[in-house]
């Protein structure tokens, strides 16, 4: 027997069949004694094995009763365990979404910082004027070059590996 505290209905059906077994138990221990004294075996047939069958009736309603949790146990952790499943999926999609978000927006502000102060659009300012004007040198964005560099570099690692096809355009800036 499992440990624990017993339903209503399993305390019912073991009573009942304690109660079968020990009916069974008696009329067996007659039928033995009547036949020890010699008398006839019909005694056995009339009461014996009525109280047998009473007794694999009440079992077998007990093993019914015990395979009805069992499913219902079952069919709550298989719901458990889709539900669980499906938490987790969600959750690994919102990281990825996450981190293709941080990507993108640490890229476009990593291509701001070391761009030139030019529209992203080169063909909105005249190429005289785009040669004329110098790029702001990397002092004076308040970062070093091995630094923005090394940004730059990052950042291109990071959007590749996250999404391939739609940010393969970026490039950094040479800092030579």
């Amino acid at each position: 027997m499992r440990i624990g505290v017993l339903s209503r209905k399993e305390r019912d059906l073991l009573a009942e069949i304690e109660r079968a077994e020990l009916a069974h138990q008696r009329v067996t221990e007659r039928a033995i004694a009547l036949k020890l004294d010699g008398q006839s075996a019909g005694f056995f047939a009339q009461s014996v094995e009525p109280a047998r069958e009473v007794l694999e009736r009440r079992l077998a309603s007990y093993i019914y009763h015990e395979r009805q949790l069992l499913e219902q146990t079952d069919s709550a952790a298989s719901q458990k365990t889709a539900l669980t499943s499906v938490l987790v999926l969600m959750s690994g999609l919102l990281s990825v979404g996450f981190t293709i978000i941080l990507a993108i927006l640490m890229t476009r502000r990593l291509s701001r910082l070391l761009s030139p102060r030019w529209p992203q659009t080169r063909g909105s300012v005249p190429r005289s004027a785009r040669e004329a004007m110098p790029a702001p040198s990397m002092p004076q964005m308040g970062m070093s070059r091995a630094l923005s560099a090394r940004l730059a570099i990052a950042a291109t690692i990071v959007v590749q590996a996250i999404c391939p096809v739609r940010c393969a355009r970026f490039t950094p800036i040479a800092t030579t």
